[in-house]
């Protein structure tokens, strides 16, 4: 009897160590540093900022951009040592066989605990997207390698000496918004309606000039768009809005061809060939993303011309029109441009975006092009 009752204990003992921290993990005592303004939260997390700089480290395109700030030049020396580590490797391994957008590798941070020693969910819990980078993964052996990563690199000493300068930068992305809400609010009113929206807007140095929208949820009845960001724009700047518009605008239209690609694949890869047939390119070396993209920058385009001709002096907007359209390639853009044309003007008939884009667009593209 006291066998058993002894062995059932263990059982418990063992359950609840799995579900909760592992033992053998060094707590990450560090806080996001958050600034809350309305229906935006800014943000520095602290498991992105991690996982930025091994990718950094995996000579991910994206997060090597900026080698000029005080604090990436900190970072490369603090995990300079690290270039070897199972967790740098493992990201530089599956990069050689991925071709995708950077939000790939960051979303598995949002089930890390912010600690950093355990997963927030179960495996089981774990959703499926994660495996289009991280398939096949061990979580527990990524855990363990995440927090040794941070433990090695002396990451808490990181981030205590530059708390106060992530600070001020989160700050200054603040004020960019402030100064410039065009971008938030056509963002908002084109692609969700009446629908409410919360924004997450989160700043890092290691992205350069880099701007990263990840793919939007739902959350208590809130649709949340999340985005990582460099601190760079200026207000005074005329092009930086419309930089960082367009990357929201393509991360939405990347998205949603992402998830009906089995409806619209063998269509864009027709309509990409012939564009590219057109200005001499080859895309025998063209994977699916590489589809994805040239598609996502041509629906870009009818989506910038409405906010910058809404935003912008008329002739300021239309140069920047023209190059941007002449810059994608596309001989045809009058036929998209009506095409949008019909979203903005029945939206009754569209309530957002993904309604036009899955009941219509689809169909129009595989019929009429």
């Amino acid at each position: 009897m006291k066998k058993s009752i002894y062995l059932i204990l263990c059982a418990a003992a063992l359950l609840f160590t799995s579900c909760g921290k592992s033992q053998d993990l060094k707590p990450i005592n560090i806080q996001p540093i958050i600034i809350e303004d309305g229906d935006i939260t800014y943000k520095v997390d602290p498991r992105a900022e991690l996982m930025m700089i091994a990718c950094r480290l995996a000579e991910v395109r994206t997060f090597k951009d900026d080698n000029s700030s005080d604090y990436v030049k900190t970072i490369d020396k603090m995990f300079e040592k690290q270039k070897d580590h199972p967790l740098v490797k493992d990201i530089n391994k599956r990069m050689k066989k991925f071709y995708g957008n950077a939000d790939y590798e960051l979303k598995i941070v949002d089930f890390i605990s912010e600690d950093m020693t355990s997963f927030i969910v179960s495996k089981k819990e774990m959703p499926a997207y994660l495996n289009e980078f991280w398939k096949g993964e061990n979580f527990d052996k990524f855990i363990k390698n995440f927090n040794d990563f941070a433990v090695k690199g002396n990451f808490e000493k990181v981030w205590k000496l530059y708390e106060l300068h992530l600070k001020g930068e989160l700050s200054k992305v603040k004020d960019f918004y402030n100064k410039k809400p065009e971008i938030l609010q056509f963002y908002k009113d084109y692609f969700y309606g009446d629908e409410k929206v919360r924004f997450e807007i989160s700043s890092t140095k290691i992205l350069g000039n880099w701007v990263i929208p990840m793919p939007v949820y739902t959350e208590n009845g809130q649709k949340v768009v999340k985005i990582y960001q460099s601190p760079y724009g200026d207000p005074a700047n005329d092009y930086d809005d419309i930089y960082i518009h367009l990357q929201y605008v393509n991360g939405v239209c990347f998205n949603l061809i992402h998830e009906n690609w089995d409806k619209i694949s063998g269509k864009t890869k027709a309509l990409v060939d012939e564009i590219c047939k057109q200005n001499k390119i080859s895309t025998k070396k063209f994977k699916d993303s590489a589809y994805k993209f040239n598609l996502a920058d041509v629906l870009c385009a009818a989506i910038n011309s409405e906010y910058i001709y809404a935003n912008k002096e008329p002739e300021f907007a239309e140069e920047v029109d023209k190059a941007y359209k002449k810059y994608i390639l596309y001989q045809n853009m009058e036929k998209i441009d009506a095409l949008f044309a019909d979203y903005k003007n029945n939206r009754q008939k569209y309530p957002n975006f993904e309604v036009f884009f899955t009941e219509y667009l689809i169909n129009v593209l595989n019929n009429e092009f």
